[in-house]
């Protein structure tokens, strides 16, 4: 290989290209450019919603679609638009009252193509939105259906609460079948999210693949938490970083040796550079 046009590397940002306080390390950063310098293709999946991820694109100068909402949005960057989307099934907002009226304490945002309603607030809820640097609206889920639900696409409910509740959310929630209509994964020990029935970044990958046209593109995944187990699995290289749960690591073909605070992205463009450009 000549150069790494043939190429593409794609992480997760929380937990794997961000650092703990939510900052891009130079290390990082400058071990991307280099990757594009050389001809790669970079770009990022993560659960976050457009608002709150394009606030790195800049920095990142991301020239090509990312996927958001842990696979139920690609979105273009450059033209600032949706190119797909997965939707809820209709049952959504009933499956989320009888998870409110069941666990009172349990906070719930909805996340559309268009914004973020937060419809029962807590300190975990609060705290993800001020990390993510988001304004939500506030709203009752009532309201929400009422006003919001039909004009807008609802893409993803995310649930939030202490740990110890999260056990109990998941046990009520398979008793309940509702996996039947609607896929959950755990994507932090405080952040139970709702999406729509087979939708992940994996899933979201291969629709990558397709809009994009990368059939002769070698695609390299970073990783460190339930939700990124499949894009791992969907690459043809997936990585997981050093803090990246065992489960996570065992998903993946190469682990670091540094986390998402000392350079797991600088030290998976060296691999990459080592494999695939060895002179």
């Amino acid at each position: 290989m000549e150069d790494l046009s043939k190429l593409m590397l794609i992480t997760d940002m929380d937990g794997t290209l961000l650092t703990d306080d939510k900052k891009i390390n130079p290390i990082d950063l400058k071990a991307i450019e280099q990757f594009k310098r050389l001809g790669g293709i970079f770009t990022i999946a993560t659960g976050r919603n457009v608002q709150s991820a394009s606030q790195y694109f800049k920095e990142l100068n991301i020239d090509c679609p990312v996927i958001l909402y842990n696979g139920g949005m690609i979105f273009d960057v450059i033209h600032h638009r949706s190119v797909y989307i997965d939707e809820l099934h209709e049952c959504a907002e009933d499956v989320a009252n009888s998870i409110l009226n069941t666990f009172p304490t349990v906070a719930c945002e909805i996340l559309t193509s268009k914004d973020i309603y937060v419809v029962r607030n807590n300190e975990y809820e609060q705290y993800h939105n001020d990390y993510s640097r988001v304004t939500p609206q506030y709203c009752t889920l009532t309201d929400f259906v009422s006003n919001v639900k039909g004009s807008e696409k609802r893409i993803k409910m995310l649930f939030a609460m202490p740990s110890d509740s999260m056990s109990k959310l998941i046990r009520f929630i398979d008793s309940k079948g509702y996996g039947k209509y609607l896929d959950f994964v755990k994507s932090t020990d405080n952040y139970y999210e709702m999406l729509p029935k087979h939708c992940s970044k994996g899933t979201a990958l291969k629709h990558y693949k397709e809009l994009l046209g990368l059939k002769d593109v070698i695609i390299v995944s970073v990783g460190d938490y339930n939700n990124d187990i499949e894009m791992l699995q969907t690459a043809h290289i997936g990585i997981a970083p050093n803090n990246a749960l065992e489960r996570v690591k065992r998903s993946a073909d190469f682990v670091t040796n540094h986390n998402n605070n000392t350079g797991a992205i600088a030290e998976t463009i060296d691999y990459i550079i080592s494999k695939f450009l060895p002179y």
